[in-house]
């Protein structure tokens, strides 16, 4: 049976996810605390998304019958740095849709999932009928205004 490292990026843009549900990851799914570190670190600057992908993955994983585990690791070592040692002592599989980490990883011999990542312009949801404009402003959320 295979085993899968994901990295931070595939967790958080739900390629991790999309690749359980499609059938493409069918062996133990390990996750490295040091990304679950990070992950909580961006939740608690109120950005939920990569806990939210985590969740999804790990419930489809679960509904499939496929083991996804946390994996504590040395917490100073870099995640991706983390994830290429694992991988090479252990003949795992990263996942990933950073080009340059699948490159790294395929040049010290490391078997690699790698799928571009899904670009999606989320300014387009707020261009709704009536919206007569949209302001951004750093640290706070998108204002919509609307019009006749």
């Amino acid at each position: 049976m295979e085993t899968y490292l994901p990295d931070e990026v595939a967790v958080e843009s739900g390629l991790l996810y999309r690749l359980i549900l499609d059938g493409r990851i069918k062996g133990r799914i390990l996750i490295h605390s040091s990304i679950i570190r990070r992950l909580e670190r961006k939740a608690l600057n109120g950005d939920f998304r990569g806990l939210e992908e985590l969740e999804n993955a790990r419930r489809s994983a679960e509904n499939l019958g496929l083991k996804l585990e946390i994996l504590n690791g040395d917490p100073d070592l870099d995640p991706k740095e983390a994830l290429r040692e694992l991988a090479f002592k252990n003949n795992s599989i990263i996942v990933t849709s950073d080009y340059v980490s699948a490159a790294i990883a395929k040049a010290l011999g490391i078997k690699v999932l790698y799928e571009k990542a899904k670009v999606e312009r989320c300014l387009d949801a707020f261009f709704e009928d009536g919206v007569m404009s949209v302001h951004l402003k750093e640290g706070l959320p998108p204002r919509v205004k609307r019009g006749k």
